[in-house]
């Protein structure tokens, strides 16, 4: 067995970045300042859209974009059925009905045929998401909901870079959103933006932020602090020494105990609004540290598209594995390489006891989740994704030679 460990996932973070947000907190200026509208203005430029706001989370941008397009109360929104409780959790929140849609079994995106099918009187907008980093079929979303007088929302919560025939996602739609959270290709410890060039809309999202209080400085000098040990404690040497030993020794004790540690509390997305915490603005330490990691964002994108490129190469002629299917003149920005395994327990465990730390993910099919009963639709390819989605580690500081190893041992346990 190789000393050094494969950790699931890295954060993305740097010393330049962890810098400029203690700056932010010598300086006094933690909540306000600057650096948001900055942060703003580089975004936009960055997309070419004429307006960009940050807000303190994904699922809270994509709450503003609903509550902007002022749709008629209970309005159905066609959402793909593989998703995260809180995006349907959010749409709920905005007094609108979820209308689940079945995925593409090859690229895991929403499948275009199946929601024309779903299409009604009560239809208020699709959610036109690009799962993983993977653009979706955005010309056939958009001619369908063309046709039937539908609004889009762009949920590019995964997808900060990635392009469509040449052209950057959140652009296509009249509004998109983003997210920054710990784990997403730029993170600011939380926090997400949406985006449009309708100045109506963007103004209309103002005034649902303007109810937001600020964060208290403790907190967020805490999340930075929390952030920053997470980061050395997936360091390639700290992970291998101490964290992957007693990682070990807890999954004997309980399967699975990590993944439920960064569980959410779902009980919260039965509330008719969001709860109180969740309506706090995004502050100048956040913005300070997206600025900074906006100049190696295209960077990231480009090794992470290598690295999934390859495990492309090297995974496609097993049967066993079913990789991600990719559709013509797209760039991905692979920020998660998800493959579908039988036995996926079993090839968990074996991978880890073989130095590669994996995850089965927090996306399900919500189209059977309890929660969402009410609104239950079939959707084979969802229920079948989450049973068997691997996760596999495909951040940029891995080399092509880790890469290889990954892809080696994964076709000699499965």
């Amino acid at each position: 067995m190789r000393f050094r460990k494969i950790v699931r996932q890295e954060l993305y973070l740097s010393w330049p970045v962890v810098l400029s947000a203690l700056r932010a907190i010598m300086k006094g200026e933690i909540i306000e300042g600057r650096k948001i509208e900055v942060f703003e203005d580089q975004v936009a430029r960055y997309l070419g859209v004429k307006h960009a706001l940050s807000l303190p989370s994904g699922r809270m941008a994509l709450y503003a974009s609903i509550e902007a397009l002022k749709l008629n109360p209970g309005s159905e929104i066609i959402i793909p059925s593989f998703n995260v409780p809180e995006v349907v959790g959010t749409v709920l929140w905005a007094g609108m009905r979820p209308k689940f849609v079945d995925i593409d079994p090859g690229t895991y995106n929403v499948s275009p045929e199946l929601i024309e099918e779903k299409i009604s009187e009560k239809t208020g907008a699709i959610l036109l998401t690009h799962l993983y980093g993977q653009p979706a079929q955005i010309d056939k979303i958009l001619n369908i909901a063309a046709k039937h007088g539908i609004r889009v929302i762009e949920d590019a919560a995964q997808s900060l870079g990635a392009s469509y025939q040449g052209k950057k996602v959140g652009t296509f739609g009249g509004i998109a959103y983003f997210s920054f959270g710990l784990v997403k290709n730029l993170n600011c410890l939380g926090g997400g933006m949406a985006v449009t060039d309708s100045k109506d809309l963007y103004e209309e999202m103002k005034s649902v932020v303007q109810g937001f209080r600020s964060p208290s400085s403790f907190k967020m000098a805490k999340n930075l602090l929390s952030a920053i040990v997470i980061w050395i404690a997936t360091s390639p040497f700290i992970f291998s020494t101490m964290v992957y030993p007693f990682l070990a020794i807890a999954n004997k004790v309980k399967k699975g105990m990590v993944d439920e540690a960064f569980n959410e509390d779902l009980s919260e997305l039965a509330k008719d609004e969001p709860p109180a915490y969740y309506r706090v603005k995004f502050t100048n330490l956040q913005a300070a540290m997206g600025i900074e990691q906006l100049k190696v964002l295209d960077y990231n994108n480009e090794k992470r598209r290598k690295n999934g490129e390859l495990l492309n190469t090297l995974l496609k002629n097993h049967k066993e594995i079913a990789i991600p299917s990719v559709i013509p003149d797209v760039k991905s920005t692979y920020l998660n390489y998800v493959i579908k395994v039988k036995d996926r327990e079993r090839v968990m465990d074996e991978l880890f006891g073989k130095g590669i730390d994996v995850t089965k993910g927090f996306l399900i099919d919500c189209s059977s989740h309890q929660l969402f009963k009410d609104y239950h639709t079939e959707s084979p390819h969802a229920r079948l994704l989450s049973q068997q989605g691997l996760y596999l580690p495909i951040y940029p500081s891995l080399k092509d030679e880790d890469i290889r190893f990954i892809a080696e041992t994964l076709k000699e346990v499965i």
